[in-house]
């Protein structure tokens, strides 16, 4: 199939609808692939026989790929140079010429089934794919495009484009399985890394490797990729920033999930390539990180493409921590430059804001700071602040959660910027637009709580006053899971102001009695009664002096229910009955 489209694709007959045609069966080898894939996860006893049948599957795979995909970009390079050209638009996006658009859309989508041919291969037997004796040669073709793409303007998602999106990404998903699988192999062997495993008397590594790791891997070369990475593939792009500004919580929550999204995005891709830099190759990559990060540290101009540079190497910092925190001065950059970033006012910063965010936290969790201080505190409070905190990230204070929890954590410090992290984590809350980002918020501020423990019974009725509020809008939803996190965050509340509880009595019963409807009782009423339980132990009185609404007495007939009708919670209903004795 692939060895036909070579002979027929010519710019002089690519509008003939015979190759379009021709062009089509390319689903013939996508069928053909979904049986290489399947014979090639077998086990080696059921695969007897088969070895070199699938080795000249994958030797043919390798070397049409690379056909194609020169042939392919050669072909492009030629219409963009006809008279008048047939590629035009942005980036040349847009072909004038109906049949050459599909010959063109078809071959480009032949082209990247062999890469998703290779990814799977990869996924299914890693060890196997990396130890081929072709996989070097492959790698090595893929970070060349990955190079090369870097030269023209932006990468774009088009059939039409030189390098469309889809090649670096997949080439990038490749370069870092075949790193970490000679990294994993490193440690087996007892060394720590790539560079070390190379170096041994007895190394395993087969030629074709060394070659790569001349080409890519030397010292010089290894600069330039990582200064490709970092100046080129990491930095926000225009979609990016496009999704930021129209749905800012829908893009946090894409960029910091646990799925592996990153596999097909250019930016997660390339991070993840990098770590394998910094991590295999560290006596060169980390005197090549500090010099980005003090190049940039200083620097608070508010031209975007300053801003999108210091915010990719904020995130390489970010990814690296671990890494580099025997190397950075963080004591420097809390004071010197971290504090001044956060008071640049210009919209276009919140990208910034929201990488220090997270580089903070990571600090603190890798115990590169001991513990937090007023400039953490400062620095943390001003990113609550600032003008646009939608954009900063709706899960802004997620960050102080290893600030909270290190030994360190002196409360005295935290006191005085208590009253002001409420309330900006209750103005957070408000400029949320979606649930899920008002249960980020509401989850930070019942650990702020837990936290600050006895401190928060100064603002007690400031919080009662101000949660109900918080919550008007999301009670028509009757959503279950944020309905868990508000019971969750009263019982934390109730537990800190302990006997000054009863102002929060407004927020406690009905949140009690809302865990017992009909509709969401299965899942909520366990932490309904948690709340119950700690309302009762921190009170003496089951009404207040003035006997007014809503108290304690008005749970009883719910009491009397369960006692009567509920065998599943009888115990934890007799327990509330011990309570209020």
């Amino acid at each position: 199939m692939s060895a036909t489209i070579r002979v027929s694709v010519d710019p002089s007959n690519l509008a003939k609808p015979v190759l379009a045609y021709d062009l089509d069966a390319h689903l013939a080898f996508k069928s053909y692939s979904k049986l290489f894939a399947w014979r090639w996860n077998r086990s080696a006893k059921q695969n007897t026989g088969w070895e070199d049948k699938l080795t000249e599957a994958m030797r043919i795979s390798v070397e049409q790929f690379q056909v194609l995909c020169n042939m392919r970009m050669q072909l492009i390079s030629a219409l963009n140079q006809t008279d008048p050209p047939l590629l035009s638009g942005p980036n040349d996006t847009t072909c004038s010429d109906p049949p050459i658009s599909a010959t063109l859309t078809l071959l480009t989508r032949h082209v990247m089934v062999f890469g998703k041919v290779f990814r799977r291969l990869c996924q299914l037997k890693r060890d196997a794919f990396v130890s081929y004796l072709f996989t070097p040669h492959l790698i090595t073709f893929y970070w060349n495009l990955v190079t090369n793409a870097t030269q023209l303007p932006p990468v774009i998602d088009s059939p039409f484009a030189l390098y469309p999106l889809r090649l670096p990404v997949q080439a990038l998903f490749l370069f870092r399985e075949f790193m970490q699988d000679w990294s994993l192999l490193a440690r087996r062997h007892k060394v720590e890394n790539l560079q070390e495993l190379l170096a041994l008397p007895d190394s395993p590594v087969s030629p074709e490797l060394r070659g790569l790791c001349c080409q890519i891997l030397g010292a010089g070369n290894l600069l330039r990729s990582i200064d490709l990475l970092i100046n080129q593939l990491i930095p926000l792009r225009p979609e990016d920033l496009h999704k930021w500004e129209s749905e800012p919580e829908e893009w946090f929550v894409a960029q910091e999930g646990e799925s592996e999204q990153w596999e097909y995005e250019l930016r997660g891709s390339a991070e993840r390539v990098l770590m394998i830099f910094v991590s295999n190759f560290a006596d060169v990559a980390k005197p090549e990180l500090l010099r980005m990060s003090q190049q940039v540290a200083g620097n608070h101009s508010v031209n975007l493409q300053t801003i999108l540079h210091k915010e990719s190497v904020y995130c390489t910092i970010n990814r690296s921590i671990h890494q580099m925190k025997e190397n950075l001065n963080f004591d420097e950059m809390l004071g010197n430059h971290l504090v001044a970033d956060v008071q640049v006012e210009d919209a276009a910063y919140s990208v910034v804001k929201r990488a220090i965010a997270v580089i903070i936290g990571k600090w603190v969790y890798e115990e590169a700071v001991p513990a937090p201080t007023e400039v953490v505190w400062q620095i943390l409070l001003g990113l609550l602040q600032c003008i646009d905190v939608s954009k900063t990230d709706t899960r802004i204070f997620d960050v102080t959660q290893p600030e909270l929890q290190t030994v360190g954590f002196n409360k005295d410090v935290f006191a005085s910027y208590l009253r002001d992290i409420f309330a900006g984590l209750v103005n957070l809350f408000n400029e949320c637009e979606n649930m899920e980002s008002q249960r980020y918020a509401t989850k930070a501020l019942a650990f702020v709580i837990e936290c600050a423990d006895d401190l928060v019974m100064n603002h007690a009725k400031e919080l009662c006053d101000t949660i109900p509020s918080m919550w008007a809008s999301a009670d028509a939803e009757q959503n279950s899971l944020f309905t868990a996190d508000r019971i969750t965050m009263a019982t934390k509340l109730v537990g800190a102001t302990k006997s000054n509880s009863m102002y929060l009595w407004p927020i406690v019963i009905p949140l009690v009695q809302m865990g017992f409807q009909g509709g969401v009782a299965a899942q909520l009423d366990e932490d309904a009664l948690d709340l119950w339980i700690h309302a009762l132990r921190w009170t003496e009185s089951l009404t207040d002096a003035q006997g007014s609404s809503p108290n304690l007495m008005e749970l009883l007939p719910l009491l009397q229910n369960l006692l009567l009708n509920n065998l599943d919670l009888l115990e934890r209903a007799l327990h509330v009955v011990d309570v209020t004795n």
